[in-house]
């Protein structure tokens, strides 16, 4: 091989490896950005869990249900969004603000399905000690 071959060939690799870095640093700026999304947005099982622990304090309920109400908000199954209307009736570290402002959003961002939300509400605030 001929040194302008052997030039042109070290040209070739360094462009090759340019580009696989290129690459993979795209790959690992996208993977920041999704791990960044999922710090701040919590998933939706996690906010139940939340709910759901009897020692979560007021605080801890709010944010919870503003989450839910932000990312969530939308009912696919009514089902879990009753069992959190029961939770957040019957939890030991609720207040009547905390339980209004979530019906109202519900039932705002949700109007096919005010009958079930209140009726939810309803046996929930039966269920208050």
């Amino acid at each position: 091989m001929s040194v302008i071959a052997l030039v042109e060939v070290g040209i070739g690799l360094i462009l090759i490896l340019a580009i696989l870095i290129f690459f993979l640093f795209q790959q690992k700026k996208k993977l920041k950005k999704e791990k960044l999304l999922e710090e701040i947005i919590p998933s939706f099982e996690t906010l139940l869990l939340v709910i759901k622990d009897t020692s979560s304090t007021t605080d801890k309920l709010a944010n919870s249900l503003n989450t839910i109400i932000e990312y969530y908000g939308t009912i696919d199954d009514m089902d879990i969004y009753s069992d959190i209307l029961y939770k957040i009736c019957t939890h030991p570290h609720t207040d009547t603000s905390l339980i209004l402002k979530f019906d109202k959003e519900l039932r705002k961002r949700n109007p096919n399905y005010k009958k079930e939300i209140n009726s939810a509400i309803s046996e929930g605030l039966s269920l208050r000690k």
